[in-house]
């Protein structure tokens, strides 16, 4: 029973990481409810929103990008100046119905499931390596950020590939707020164990 709930719930993970922006463009947003009125107000004037009830899509046009790895040595500026790129910059904010406990904890042993597993067979992931192993372990199995009311809260970015990209400045300060909001807006799942 263990396994099909690890299944389903991770369907249902996969899903809300991998909605492509070409539908949520077509999404109708019909009326925010309270905490999209919260997350809307916190939200700069230069961000592009896209909302239905269930998912927000915050953007930042052209957003700035540095690989924080495999550079020459050199001032920051003159780092941003010649190895800088630009995209958009998404934070996903999704809602669904919450998840109990016991679901919760069912995601999180999966996830330390999948960890030990992909440790285990690839010497590439080794320990010196294990940031990004979690960060791979993190985007194929997520976790809601909280629950409000009767609403699980998942939150997600497009930070590219683990922690050697950095973030725009403005990028990382809207998440840490939303972040910060949302958490006490409601009450954090904390592991059983």
């Amino acid at each position: 029973m263990k396994i099909k709930r690890a299944i389903s719930l991770f369907g249902v993970s996969a899903c809300l990481l991998h909605a492509a922006e070409s539908t949520v463009e077509k999404l109708n947003p019909g009326t925010p409810t309270p905490i999209q009125r919260a997350i809307l107000a916190t939200v700069p004037d230069n961000w592009k929103i896209t909302r239905s009830p269930s998912v927000m899509i915050l953007t930042l046009k052209n957003a700035r990008f540095l690989n924080s790895i495999n550079h020459p040595p050199a001032p920051e500026e003159k780092l941003w100046a010649d190895y800088a790129w630009t995209a958009d910059f998404m934070i996903e904010v999704r809602f669904t119905p919450a998840l109990s406990q016991s679901e919760y904890d069912v995601l999180v042993e999966a996830r330390e499931t999948l960890r030990k597993a992909r440790v285990g067979k690839d010497p590439f992931y080794g320990s010196q390596y294990r940031g990004e192993i979690d960060h791979f372990v993190e985007n194929t199995i997520p976790l809601p950020l909280c629950q409000i009311g009767s609403t699980s809260v998942w939150t997600s970015c497009n930070d590219r590939l683990g922690s050697h990209w950095v973030r725009p400045a403005e990028a990382k300060e809207l998440e840490r707020k939303l972040v910060v909001l949302l958490a006490t807006q409601g009450r954090e799942y904390k592991p059983a164990h």
